[in-house]
C-alpha cells in the first residue's frame, strides 16, 4: 500500500475514529453505572455480628404503650423458661409453642418469634412476628425484628413497610433508618435512601455500612465529588478492600478526573486483585488520554483474566482498529484468538477476521487481506463489509471488473447498501465512467440523502455532460 493509500484509508477511518472515542468513552461511563449499580452488603447490620444481634433480641421483658402488657401469670412463665433460653433453646420454643395460644399476649408469639431466630427457623420466626403484630397492632418491637428478618431474606418491599411502622411508633434509631435506607436503594429509590442514611449518620456516623450506602446514593444520583470524599475515610480505614477504590476510580472517573481513576485502578492491580473489568477500564483510560501503546499491556492481561465480558473485548478490538493503531490492533486481535476464539459466536469470529483484514490493509499488506477476506466470504457470503473491503482491494489492484462483482455483492446487503453504491461510483469515476456513477449515487440518495453525497453528485453528473460534447 503507498503512502497516499494509507493516507486516504486512515480519512476514511477518521470519522470512525471519532465514533470510536464516542464508543470509548461511552465504555468507561458503562463500566462506572455497572459499579454503582450494585449493592453492597450489610456488614455491620447481619447476623454474622454479634453486637447487632444482641441489639436484635434485646430484652425479653415489654412495656405498655408499644408493646403489650403482660400479667402476673404471664411473668411468672418468662421467668419459669429465661434459664432455658440461655442453656436449651430447643426445649424453650417447645414450652413456649405449647403455652402460646391464640387468646394469649403477643409477648409469647413475639419472644417464640426471638427464639425460632435463634436456631436460624426464619420463616417460624416471620410467621411468629406477624402473628404477634395481629393481636397487637402497636408491637414496635415485633415490626422492627420483622422489617430487619425481611431485609436478610431480601423482600425489601415488605421489609420497608414494617421498618417505617416501626418509625412511625417512635422506634427510630441507627438500625431502622439504615436498613430503610438500604431498602430503598435496593428499590433504586436514590433520593429516598440517601435522606434514610443521612439521618441513620446522626445516630452513628462512623458506620461503614451507612457511609457507604450514602455513597452508592450520591454515584447515582451524580454526586461524584462528594461520594469520592466519603470513600477516601473508607479507604483510609480499609486500604487493602478493592471494591472501594474501584467504587471510588468510577467516581473519579464521572468527575472525568482519569488520573485520579487510574492510580486507583493501579493500586487495585498492584494488590493483586484487578479483574477483566478494571483492566479494560485502566486499558480505556490510557487510550482516552491517546497513549495506546500504555492501554494495550492491560486489554491483553484483561483478556487472560476471569470474567471478561466478550462483547467488551470486541469493542477494545474495534477502537484500536478505528483508530488506525494497526500494530497494536494486530497484536490485541492475535490475543483474542488465542485466549477467547473458542467463546465467540460465529458472528464475532467473523468479525474478528474483518478487523484482521483491516489490521492488514492498513499495514500495506494487501493480499494477506484479500486472503483473509475471501475466508469471511466464504463462510459468510451475507457478510456487506468483506464483500466491500475486498470490493476495494480489487479496485486498489485495477481489477475493475472483479471490483464490480464485489461491489454489487455488497450492494444486495442492507448494511453495507448504501456505502457500496458510492464507492462503487467513485470507483466508476476513477475511470471516467461518469453515466453509470451518477446513476449509482442517484439510488444511493433515493435511500439515504446526505449532503456530501448530493454536491458530489452534481459534479459527476455536470462531467458527464461534458464528456457527451
Amino acid at each position: 500500500m503507498t503512502k497516499s493509500e494509507k493516507m486516504k484509508l486512515r480519512k476514511k477511518n477518521s470519522r470512525k475514529g471519532i465514533m470510536a472515542a464516542a464508543i470509548l468513552i461511552a465504555g468507561i461511563a458503562m463500566t462506572a453505572t455497572q459499579t454503582r449499580a450494585q449493592i453492597f452488603p450489610l456488614t455491620e447490620n447481619n447476623w454474622r455480628n454479634p453486637e447487632f444481634v444482641a441489639r436484635f433480641l434485646g430484652s425479653y421483658g415489654v412495656d405498655t404503650s408499644t408493646n403489650p402488657a403482660i400479667t402476673a401469670e404471664d411473668r411468672a412463665f418468662f421467668e419459669s423458661i429465661v434459664p432455658l433460653m440461655q442453656s436449651n433453646v430447643g426445649e424453650a420454643i417447645r414450652q413456649l409453642s405449647a403455652a402460646t395460644l391464640p387468646e394469649t399476649t403477643a409477648a409469647f408469639d413475639y419472644t417464640l418469634g426471638n427464639l425460632y431466630f435463634q436456631t436460624r427457623n426464619l420463616q417460624q420466626a416471620i410467621a411468629s412476628y406477624e402473628t404477634a403484630i395481629r393481636k397487637f397492632p402497636n408491637f414496635l418491637r415485633a415490626y422492627k425484628n420483622l422489617g430487619l428478618i425481611l431485609v436478610q431474606i431480601g423482600d425489601y418491599t415488605k421489609a420497608r413497610q414494617m421498618i417505617i411502622k416501626a418509625i412511625e411508633l417512635g422506634g427510630a434509631d441507627t438500625d431502622l433508618y439504615g436498613t430503610l435506607g438500604y431498602c430503598y436503594l435496593n428499590a433504586g429509590d436514590y433520593g429516598a435512601a440517601l435522606e434514610a442514611y443521612k439521618l441513620a449518620m446522626v445516630f452513628n456516623p462512623d458506620s461503614r455500612d451507612w457511609r457507604l450506602g450514602k455513597v452508592q446514593c450520591l454515584m447515582n444520583l451524580g454526586g461524584y465529588s462528594e461520594a469520592a470524599g466519603l470513600l477516601d475515610k473508607l479507604i483510609e480505614q480499609n486500604p487493602s478492600d478493592e471494591s472501594l477504590l474501584l467504587l471510588q476510580a468510577n467516581a473519579f472517573v464521572s468527575e472525568q478526573k482519569t488520573t485520579e481513576a487510574a492510580a486507583n485502578l493501579m493500586m487495585v492491580r498492584q494488590m493483586g486483585k484487578a479483574n477483566a473489568v478494571s483492566l479494560t477500564l485502566l486499558g480505556d483510560i490510557f487510550v482516552n488520554q491517546n497513549n495506546i501503546e500504555l492501554a494495550v499491556p492491560y486489554y491483553m492481561e484483561a483478556l487472560r483474566a476471569s470474567g471478561l465480558d466478550l462483547s467488551r473485548a470486541m469493542r477494545v478490538a474495534k477502537s484500536l482498529v478505528n483508530r488506525g493503531a494497526w500494530e497494536q490492533a494486530e497484536t490485541y486481535l492475535t490475543s483474542l484468538e488465542n485466549e477467547k476464539m473458542s467463546e465467540l459466536s460465529e458472528a464475532d469470529k467473523l468479525e474478528v477476521l474483518n478487523l484482521k483484514a483491516s489490521t492488514a490493509l492498513g499495514q500495506g499488506k494487501s493480499d494477506e487481506a484479500a486472503g483473509i477476506l475471501e475466508k469471511v466470504v466464504e463462510r459468510d457470503p451475507l457478510n456487506g463489509r468483506a464483500l466491500l473491503l475486498i470490493a476495494e482491494y480489487h479496485w486498489k489492484n485495477n481489477d475493475i471488473e472483479r471490483a464490480e462483482i464485489y461491489f454489487g455483492r455488497a450492494q444486495k446487503v442492507e448494511d453495507t447498501r448504501v456505502e457500496s453504491l458510492i464507492q462503487n461510483a467513485r470507483m466508476l469515476v476513477s475511470v471516467k465512467d461518469y453515466g453509470k456513477a451518477a446513476k449509482l449515487l442517484n439510488e444511493a440518495q433515493l435511500l439515504n440523502p446526505q449532503p456530501h453525497v448530493g454536491d458530489y453528485l452534481a459534479k459527476v453528473e455536470a462531467a458527464h455532460r461534458a464528456s457527451q460534447y
